[in-house]
């Protein structure tokens, strides 16, 4: 199950180039270190999108994306498929995701030379799907152990259920955050600036790994 994971058109999000870095220390669920932009690979989206600063105001941008994802070895502008849902086409994209990134991936969006957003994503199926984790929790209770295990400040600002997920609001150190948790992943939406919320940035950030792209 993928929780606010929607399929754009291909033309609208066209990525153009990506240079190639990689993390070399493992993500969480929180940030804990400081965004660079030589630990990711970078992709540039062809045309703009749509920024809402507010309900009047509506401006627009050209999105670029950092990721831990490796680029296709056929097309080095786009990234692993690693969402996809086809068993053949994009199997590689899959056994690399599960194998080499452990199942986790993180995007961070940046707009004129700031970033506004970080999403993080983390699959548990596989292997140890079955083994307790304090890094994979998968309810409000296990989330709520993760933040005290991290000596994260936070504050619980709503609980909602979509599914069988629990979803978290969440002021953590000072950040907001939206967080999605169930038994079989986790999703941690970072807004640098709580009024970009009304910006569904997640779907630009999710739309690069899917087969449709």
């Amino acid at each position: 199950m993928k929780i606010g994971i929607i399929i754009f058109s291909t033309f609208n999000l066209m990525i153009l180039s990506c240079k190639s870095h990689k993390s070399v220390e493992q993500d969480e669920i929180i940030q804990t270190k400081p965004f660079s932009k030589v630990n990711y690979y970078k992709y540039t989206y062809r045309n703009n999108e749509p920024y809402i600063e507010s309900n009047i105001k509506i401006d627009s941008f050209k999105p670029i994306i950092y990721t831990n994802v490796k680029p296709l070895d056929t097309n080095k502008a786009i990234p692993q498929k690693i969402y996809s849902l086809s068993k053949n086409s994009w199997k590689s994209s899959k056994e690399y995701f599960y194998n080499d990134l452990q199942g986790l991936s993180v995007v961070y969006l940046e707009k004129n030379n700031k970033i506004l957003f970080r999403n993080f994503y983390r699959s548990y199926t596989g292997k140890d799907f079955y083994k307790s984790d304090i890094n994979k929790p998968r309810n409000k209770e296990d989330l709520i152990k993760y933040f005290e295990n991290k000596k994260a400040e936070f504050k619980i600002l709503s609980v909602n259920k979509s599914e069988k997920a629990d979803v978290i609001n969440v002021d953590i150190n000072g950040d907001f955050y939206k967080i999605i948790v169930d038994s079989t992943f986790c999703k941690s939406y970072l807004y640098y600036n709580k009024r970009d919320t009304i910006n569904k940035f997640f779907l630009i950030t999710d739309d690069a790994f899917w087969e449709g792209f």
